[in-house]
Order: C-alpha cells, then sequence, then structure tokens
C-alpha cells in the first residue's frame, strides 16, 4: 500500500511538472508576442510610407496586444507559480549578462587574462544552464520572507529577515480601483500583477498630452481599453501636468506596489535638464533612473527610438535627440541619481555659463575617451 501511494505521488508530481513546462512555455511565447507586437507599434512609421497602412497595422498590432496580454492575464490568475518562476528566471538571466558583458570589457582592458577569462565565461554558462533547469513554477506567497527564499544568493536567514522587516509591500486584490477617473492619481510603480486600463481620450485641440496611465491614447480616440504587466510605472504624466487622469486603473490579477512614501523620497531629489537645444545626453553611472516625459529620443547604441512619456531602460547610456530644436518637440527627461551628481553647465537651468559647450567637451572626452557633444553648433 506504501508502495502504490508512493508511485501515486511520484505520478501526481511528473503530471504537475509536465503541466507546469507547458503552460511556462505559452507563458514565454505569450510574453515574446507583445514585445514584437509593441515593437510594430513604435517603429511600423519607420518602415511603411503610407500613412493609412501604418495606422491600420498599428491598430491590427495593439488588438493582438491586448489578446495575447488578455491570455496572459489569465495564466497570471489561475496560475501564479509560472509568473514568479519566468520573473525570476528573467531577473537572474539579465545578471549573469551584465556579469558577462563586465568579463569581456575586462579581458578587452587587460584585467583578465585569457585562462580566467575562460574559467568565469564557463562558471556562467553553467549557471545560464541551471537557471534553465529551474523549475517552472514556485512559490507564490506575498510575504516577503518567502519571497526572499527562492533568490539562491540570500544565503542567511538573519539577511533575510533585516530585508523582510524593511520590505513594506502595497497589495491590490484583483478588480480593485487603484486609480479612478477624473481623480488625481499618485505615481505607482509595480513589481508584480497585471493592470487594466481603461480611458477615454478627446482631442482638445491645444496639443497638451493627457494624463494617461497607458499610450494608446496616441493610437485611439474614443474608448481604450489596455492591459500593463509588471514592472510598469503610471502616474508620471500627472506629476508634469497636474492633470486629473482621464483613465481608470483596476488590478486585473493580485498587484503589488511600491510603498507612495518611498517613491515620494526618490522623486525628491529628481533632476531635469535643459535639452531644448540639446543633440545628445549621457547617463552616466551615477544616473539611476531617468524618464522620458515628452519629445522623441534614439538609443546612440541600439538606435531604437523612445517616445515620451516612458521609462529609459537602464541599457541605455547615451540618449541622440533628432531633429533642429526649434522644429522639433522640446524633450524634457527627469533624472534619479546619485548625491553627488551635478548636471554639466550647458544644461544646467541655474548653472549656464558662456563657453560651457567647450568645457562639456573637454569633460567628455577625459571621461570617456571620444568627443561626445551636448549643443548643436550650426543652428
Amino acid at each position: 500500500m506504501n508502495v502504490l501511494q508512493l508511485l501515486l505521488v511520484r505520478c501526481a508530481d511528473l503530471i504537475h511538472r509536465t503541466l507546469d513546462a507547458l503552460i511556462y512555455s505559452a507563458y514565454e511565447a505569450g510574453h515574446a508576442i507583445v514585445i514584437g507586437e509593441e515593437e510594430v507599434q513604435r517603429n511600423v512609421w519607420k518602415f511603411v510610407d503610407s500613412a493609412e497602412i501604418a495606422m491600420e497595422i498599428r491598430e491590427r498590432a495593439t488588438f493582438n496586444r491586448l489578446l495575447v496580454l488578455q491570455k496572459l492575464a489569465e495564466i497570471h490568475s489561475r496560475f501564479p507559480g509560472i509568473m514568479v518562476s519566468f520573473r525570476s528566471r528573467q531577473a537572474s538571466t539579465t545578471i549573469l549578462n551584465d556579469l558577462s558583458r563586465q568579463i569581456k570589457e575586462m579581458q578587452r582592458d587587460g584585467v583578465l587574462d585569457s585562462e580566467d577569462y575562460k574559467s568565469l565565461n564557463l562558471a556562467l554558462q553553467n549557471r545560464h544552464m541551471e537557471i534553465l533547469s529551474e523549475a517552472c513554477s514556485l512559490p507564490t506567497s506575498y510575504k516577503p520572507i518567502a519571497m526572499l527564499r527562492v533568490i539562491p544568493w540570500i544565503n542567511s536567514d538573519s539577511i533575510r529577515q533585516f530585508l523582510a522587516i524593511k520590505i513594506r509591500p502595497v497589495s491590490f486584490a484583483p478588480t480593485e480601483v487603484i486609480v479612478e477617473r477624473e481623480e488625481e492619481n499618485p505615481i505607482i510603480l509595480t513589481y508584480s500583477g497585471i493592470l487594466k486600463i481603461e480611458g477615454e481620450y478627446e482631442e482638445r485641440g491645444d496639443g497638451a498630452l493627457p494624463n494617461s496611465a497607458s499610450a494608446l491614447f496616441f493610437f485611439n480616440e474614443g474608448y481604450f481599453v489596455d492591459y500593463v504587466p509588471a514592472p510598469a510605472c503610471i502616474g508620471d504624466l500627472g506629476l508634469v501636468t497636474e492633470e486629473p487622469s482621464i483613465t481608470r486603473v483596476i488590478a486585473e490579477t493580485q498587484v503589488n506596489t511600491w510603498p507612495l512614501e518611498k517613491i515620494q523620497r526618490r522623486l525628491d531629489s529628481f533632476l531635469m535638464p535643459n535639452l531644448e537645444i540639446a543633440t545628445k545626453f549621457i547617463l552616466t553611472p551615477d544616473i539611476h533612473d531617468a524618464i522620458l516625459i515628452q519629445g522623441v529620443a534614439i538609443d546612440s547604441e541600439t538606435q531604437e527610438y523612445l517616445v515620451g512619456p516612458m521609462y529609459v531602460p537602464r541599457s541605455t547610456r547615451r540618449l541622440s535627440f533628432p531633429g533642429i530644436f526649434h522644429h522639433r518637440v522640446r524633450p524634457v527627461v527627469i533624472v534619479m541619481a546619485d548625491k553627488r551628481y551635478r548636471l554639466p553647465p550647458e544644461i544646467d537651468w541655474l548653472q549656464r555659463t558662456e563657453g560651457a559647450e567647450n568645457n562639456y567637451e573637454e569633460y567628455m572626452k577625459q571621461e570617456f575617451g571620444q568627443e561626445q557633444m551636448y549643443i548643436q553648433e550650426d543652428f
């Protein structure tokens, strides 16, 4: 009898792991489709000359993205452990990719010899294989101590307890309204869950940006629905426009966010450079976060177009602003940086001086080993 029970338990475990693997693959494929459709929305105008065809392609991409996000929200609601595993693998892979890039730079600079490089590279490859072989479903408890237990490099209970005391997550139950329409909305940073955003946009004629938690108002006039998975930032436009929200934000699944007081303390130290006539902006290592509030920027390394409002990816180290300054929308960027960071004089509203362009050009040559220009010389 005991042997039979053991076999039944093993069979049930095998079935669960097989189903988890299938559902995980579906979740991963859906996530890739969402990213692809978002790329189509942003870049279709670069490849299609006809405005009507470009708009039709955008509408189809928007519809496909929403359709897949609805399915992802269903998976998230019914199988939350799948999402936890997916995000954990993403985070671990990002860390290992950063380490790999650092190791390559150290070898290029002569800090590591070929043997050390091969050894470290092999260790990273083994770690990648371990990540791929991890469970497709992880514990979904939202208690901080339980979340910290699935992080393999935190191996001390005292550290887990200390971090659990400091972490104060804010949770919203499924279908709970987080932001109501026509109300002022705070800045909300989500780190798990999916948000449903409903809104209605009417062109006012003055060109002002509406306070919307979704960028779909760019493509749709009238009623629209969007789904935004974590991590996400909403409410940043409200900080700038001081207008009530035109969208209602609802927790489609259980949503966890940063506490508001932490966000407010973080934003107390934000800086906004004067980029009215700038052609480039360097995101130095002292800058931790950057948000493009309005305007268009290009990641100089990947040539990806960034259209505000949006969070600037942390991998971006240099932004360029296309167009002649008096014909384009003024780029508006806010940055959060170390206390020691200071804006260069030529883009500091309070310290702009004559000759600052030349001083900053010389500073960039010393700092980065190549010429970096902020100010367009030929107007």
